[in-house]
């Protein structure tokens, strides 16, 4: 019984605020695609939840994608080569905003997209 009002505090506090703290915020993992193609995949998936690219770094080693949206949320994107036809990516986000998107949410949706 003596857990009751931090269970009512907890569930109060999720409801204000949205429950902020379940947001993801770095997202790891493979894709099956070639790095070219992750990057196109990551910024059409940015573009998606309303992301204005704002760099795109290509190179043979490291790609980077960063992305802004209206609400000041940020997210940025590295992606490396993996192995034949798949790439690495890392997504990370900040947590800034009203409707705040999450790493994990940008990551399989670029995945998806891959999966094409």
């Amino acid at each position: 019984m003596k857990m009751l009002p931090s269970i009512i505090i907890f569930v109060f506090l999720c409801t204000i605020s949205g429950c902020a703290a379940s947001l993801k915020t770095t997202q790891r993992g493979n894709v099956n695609a070639p790095m070219e193609k992750a990057v196109q995949d990551t910024k059409d998936a940015l573009n998606t939840y309303g992301f204005d690219i704002q760099d795109t770094e290509v190179s043979s080693e490291k790609s980077r994608v960063t992305g802004k949206r209206a609400s000041d949320q940020e997210a940025w994107v590295a992606i490396e080569p993996g192995a034949v036809s798949s790439s690495k990516v890392e997504v990370r986000v900040n947590r800034v905003g009203d409707d705040e998107v999450g790493a994990d949410t940008i990551f399989d949706d670029i995945k998806a997209r891959s999966q094409k």
